[in-house]
């Protein structure tokens, strides 16, 4: 599984995008498919082949041939994979392709690729170690190279018009060719445990999407503070890395934050940057320690939240939220659980049976599930 769809999961399974028209939530698995906006995969059993558009298939090649308007082509745990022979088939019946996704099939050369016309490449999980063909791909925009063997970064140099790139999970550390990447909108560093300095990143003041988190925390600390030079983050996914919550004051001009994650910070006590973040539709603060929802009360935008193990008493200020569906509150001594039942949009409410007796959660569970409210107390 790839790092960034491990993370997602990690976080409830949702990344968010901001559509044409009011601020909605789409559902992507990771970031390949966000920047590329792939909702969904077929697969080679699905549908009528020749309209299939985006196919998926693990462990085997599909007959490429039946699929004439394939644009994006996503292969994993291929053994013996024929690199040469589906580059070929490739170019033979797939004109329009301009994706190709190739994770965990043991590639050691994946050079034949740069034969391709490609957008987007993504090669996790193989053992590769020489990434310079890709100066040949002059069109990609996106590389995902998730937990490869790469330490040096050089090649990225001949790659100016990248805007997205995932190196979760690999052995960098020195991240000084990116200042080359001006065009970057979206990066993971995901467990990139050996980077000490985050500021070539700041050659790329229009990011969209930044993962840094599970980075050493001294690191990520010193770019947290800096975080306004990114006025057009989206996304930032920033879990076990703070050590104080002070840092995380200059969140509060992030106006274009959709998405904020930042569970297992237990650092972070306090959420009173989240006041300003109007266009906030997720937030995760699992495992943290705060206690009071406050801050978030009328976020007109916000639609999840995930605050799972935390110290939170009172669930009142959520009640002002219009569009609040999804509540993550496992774990928590939560004494006004009946604030559930005044929350307009509520859909669905996770929490623990440790958190209040059996007969009131029975008593809550049922009046929830009148108002077409999913409960779910493991």
């Amino acid at each position: 599984m790839r790092s960034w769809a491990k993370v997602a999961i990690w976080w409830v399974g949702w990344v968010w995008a901001q559509e044409e028209g009011p601020l909605r939530f789409v559902v992507y698995e990771g970031l390949l498919e966000r920047y590329f906006k792939i909702t969904s995969w077929a697969t080679p059993a699905s549908g009528r082949p020749d309209t299939v558009r985006h196919l998926r298939a693990e462990g085997y090649v599909p007959l490429l041939r039946s699929f004439p308007k394939l644009e994006a082509l996503y292969l994993s745990e291929v053994e013996e994979l024929d690199l040469r022979d589906l580059v070929s088939q490739i170019q033979r019946y797939c004109p329009r392709l301009s994706v190709l996704a190739l994770e965990d099939c043991d590639l050691e050369d994946a050079s034949p690729i740069a034969e391709l016309r490609l957008k987007g490449l993504l090669l996790d999980d193989n053992p590769i170690d020489n990434l310079d063909f890709t100066a040949r791909l002059t069109e990609l925009r996106y590389l995902g190279l998730a937990r490869l063997p790469v330490r040096d970064l050089r090649f990225l140099e001949r790659l100016p018009g990248l805007e997205a790139l995932d190196l979760s999970e690999t052995p960098i550390e020195n991240l000084a060719p990116l200042e080359k990447l001006t065009q970057l909108r979206m990066i993971s560093l995901f467990r990139c445990v050996g980077i000490r300095d985050f500021s070539p990143l700041f050659a790329a003041p229009q990011l969209e999407v930044l993962n840094i988190s599970h980075t050493q925390p001294e690191a990520a600390q010193k770019l947290l503070t800096s975080i306004g030079r990114f006025p057009q983050l989206k996304v930032l996914q920033a879990q076990a890395v703070i050590r104080s919550g002070a840092s995380l004051a200059a969140m509060a001009t992030l106006s274009q934050l959709e998405e904020l994650t930042l569970g297992q910070n237990p650092g972070l006590t306090d959420l009173s940057f989240v006041r300003l973040l109007k266009r906030l539709l997720y937030l995760d603060v699992h495992a943290c320690q705060i206690r009071d929802l406050s801050p978030l009360a009328g976020l007109p935008s916000l639609v999840k939240l995930s605050a799972g193990k935390n110290q939170i008493t009172s669930l009142a200020p959520l009640v002002s939220c219009p569009r609040l569906a999804y509540l993550y509150l496992y774990e928590n001594p939560i004494q006004d659980w009946e604030k559930l039942l005044e929350m307009p949009a509520l859909t669905y409410v996770m929490l623990s049976r440790r958190d209040l007796s059996p007969e009131r959660l029975s008593q809550l569970r049922q009046q929830l599930r009148k108002k077409g409210v999913t409960v779910e107390a493991p």
